[in-house]
């Protein structure tokens, strides 16, 4: 079978237009050589490999989606559109992408129109065979992902997703979790800019696995992660060597819970601070709930405002005007509310010992809500 861009180039030179070929989300699989005849939006697809979404917005009111055959989309001369055909590439039914043709100065004859029909089902075969090609190298990355954490034959299984990425040896590489979203990685497979994505599954999250390079920062994986769909993501520490991964991920998820805990898009393990080293002994500890104190204050009538108030507070670092005015409160109004939380709790907020017991129960509080 011929490839996609051998495919495009004979059929091209054979009815003598440009012709492009798009995935079911107007992303640029291959074209032709580019030549005077191309409009606007071809240039631009060509550059940015991908359509705008006023192009996509405008292709899919006129009804390619379901065509059959070959389709005549009009010129839009606000999009810099020139009138163009266009082939729903299909196997067995399911739409796999779009075949474009310019129609240029006179429309293709009956000749050339049945030789677009065979080569659109010679690209469709093609992007099929990719496809499948595509799902069983994941499916075997994975594999070896998943083989790489349970801590067996990290060598091979490293070796394995080194030369499957083209990924160099030495690090540095991080890991990524997800919440949410299943298909979030495969979105960030696409939009990271530096190389491609290592997917796989841990622990019910999505994992992505990235290779550094120097003009990238472990928080720009996390950003990518989230905007992909994501609900929370989190970014373990770096590693030199792949088979050290279990290190990155491990961090990736005590990153992920201190972004659900402390209602954050993202976390990055490097800048979680005392967040990290709280979240790493109340794992090891099993877990536990918040110390009874924290609850009692919790379950007073006015327990989400004490407890705000504390957090403030000691977040500020007893700054009593910053904590105020963050509450929105009166500085009067504030100190109110540390007497009672002081008879509450028993704390004397005055001593540093009975500060950071407070401020560990707080942060306690907010990792054991993740187990409700």
């Amino acid at each position: 079978m011929t490839d996609l861009q051998t495919c495009i180039d004979g059929l091209a030179d054979l009815v003598g237009r440009a012709i492009s070929v798009e995935d079911r989300q107007f992303r640029l699989v291959a074209h032709s050589a580019h030549d005077g005849a191309a409009d606007a939006v071809r240039r631009a697809s060509i550059l940015s490999r991908r359509s705008t979404p006023e192009v996509v917005e405008y292709l899919g009111s006129c009804g390619i989606e379901h065509a059959l055959g070959i389709a005549e989309v009009p010129s839009n001369p606000e999009l810099g559109m020139d009138a163009r055909l266009c082939v729903a590439l299909r196997h067995d039914g399911l739409l796999l992408g779009f075949m474009w043709i310019l129609n240029g100065a006179v429309p293709p004859g009956e000749t050339e129109r049945s030789a677009l029909i065979a080569g659109a089902a010679v690209a469709a075969a093609c992007l099929w065979k990719r496809r499948r090609d595509d799902d069983a190298r994941r499916q075997s990355l994975a594999s070896n992902l998943a083989q790489l954490l349970s801590g067996s034959d990290l060598t091979a299984a490293a070796h394995a997703v080194l030369a499957d990425l083209g990924w160099p040896n030495d690090g540095p590489f991080v890991a990524a979790l997800g919440l949410g979203d299943a298909d979030a990685g495969d979105r960030a497979r696409r939009r990271w800019r530096h190389g491609e994505l290592a997917l796989g599954v841990w622990r019910g999250r999505v994992l992505v696995v990235a290779h550094l390079p120097r003009s990238a920062d472990p928080e720009e994986l996390a950003a990518t992660l989230q905007t992909a769909g994501a609900d929370r993501a989190g970014v373990g520490g770096i590693v030199r060597r792949l088979e050290e991964l279990a290190v990155s991920v491990d961090g990736a998820e005590i990153a992920v819970l201190v972004a659900e805990a402390d209602g954050r898009p993202t976390a990055t393990l490097e800048h979680l601070g005392a967040w990290a080293l709280i979240t790493e002994l109340w794992v090891a500890a099993g877990r536990p709930a918040a110390p009874p104190m924290i609850a009692r204050l919790e379950a007073h009538r006015h327990g989400q405002d004490l407890v705000r108030t504390l957090e403030a507070t000691l977040d500020a670092g007893g700054n009593m005007a910053a904590a105020a005015e963050e509450l929105h409160i009166h500085r009067a109004t504030l100190y109110r509310r540390l007497e009672r939380i002081a008879e509450l709790t028993g704390l004397d907020l005055d001593d540093g010992d009975d500060r950071l017991l407070a401020h560990l129960g707080l942060r306690l509080r907010r990792l054991s809500r993740l187990m409700r």
